[in-house]
């Protein structure tokens, strides 16, 4: 009867530990595929914001190279030119401010509103090119075309600047 109780007693202990490695075992295998899933996850989310971040300067750089072929301090301004580039800006800044504001960091969103501000002074010298030629054209008196394209380059330095920062800026929240 002993030998009938230490078996008993044995098969349970090894009952008891096969169960109780099972148990660590499936714990083990859950918290891996949780940390998986977070790195995937954190992964996934890298991607986006760079792929945003990369969308926004993309489409400002786009806009700068435009503003300098439009803005030529060596040839008269074009009213319809200065006007046809102010709709540009204000359809393709809103588009990317959007999808920036809604996947960036706080302080990477700040960097592309101050972009944006920068390149609302680069509409404000569009529209004044585009008043004063309209003025001249109809023999009004108007400002120089040389102020006005010198008011245009501050306007676009500024923008370069605004645009430097945001890229600092993202660079620091991509890469530590």
């Amino acid at each position: 009867m002993g030998q009938g109780i230490a078996g008993v007693v044995g098969a349970v202990v090894g009952l008891a530990g096969a169960v109780g490695v099972g148990l660590l075992t499936r714990a083990a295998t859950l918290r891996q595929t949780r940390e998986a899933a977070s790195a995937q996850l954190d992964q996934w989310r890298y991607s986006v914001r760079r792929d945003t971040y990369s969308a926004f300067l993309a489409a400002i750089t786009t806009l700068s190279v435009r503003m300098r072929r439009t803005y030529n301090p060596f040839s008269p301004p074009d009213p319809g030119a200065s006007s046809a580039m102010v709709d540009e800006m204000e359809e393709t800044l809103g588009q990317a401010l959007g999808l920036l504001l809604m996947e960036a960091t706080p302080e990477v969103a700040a960097a592309g509103e101050q972009v944006i501000g920068k390149f609302v002074g680069v509409m404000t010298a569009a529209l004044r090119i585009t008043d004063a030629a309209r003025e001249r054209a109809a023999g009004r008196q108007a400002p120089e075309a040389a102020v006005l394209l010198n008011g245009m380059e501050n306007a676009r330095n500024a923008v370069e600047e605004a645009k430097k920062h945001f890229i600092d800026v993202a660079r620091k929240d991509l890469h530590g």
